[in-house]
């Protein structure tokens, strides 16, 4: 599989985690966290060279794709938006967990490369 096609499927089976986790009961941070190191690990399963550039990038990619699904579908996002300092908080929190996500999807490419490299 070549580069562009891993990276859409790490993106893809990522939102696709993303929109399941979203209409069900779990929390938004554990949603986009187990999405961030799904999507590392078929980057780093499926890219022989520089797999972690390329996994953060998809990671980046698809966090903001997993928060535009999921603010699409939050409730209180006028109330949260109509404040200034609220919303600049709420962006810088965003930015930090987008951090925190991509470290999570540098170690799923950890995890896939070192599945691939031991395979049967």
């Amino acid at each position: 599989m070549n580069k562009k096609n891993s990276m859409l499927a790490g993106i893809s089976l990522g939102t696709s985690i993303v929109i399941m986790g979203t209409f069900s009961n779990m929390t938004d941070e554990l949603t986009l966290s187990l999405s961030a190191i799904v999507v590392g690990m078929v980057i780093g399963y499926s890219i022989e060279n520089k797999p972690l550039k390329l996994s953060a990038l998809a990671v980046i990619i698809q966090q903001i794709i997993g928060y535009g699904i999921i603010l699409f579908n939050d409730p209180n996002l006028d109330i949260v938006l109509s404040y200034g300092a609220i919303a600049g908080l709420f962006v810088v929190g965003v930015i930090i967990n987008i951090l925190f996500n991509v470290l999570l999807g540098i170690l799923g490419s950890f995890i896939g490369s070192i599945v691939r490299k031991y395979r049967m």
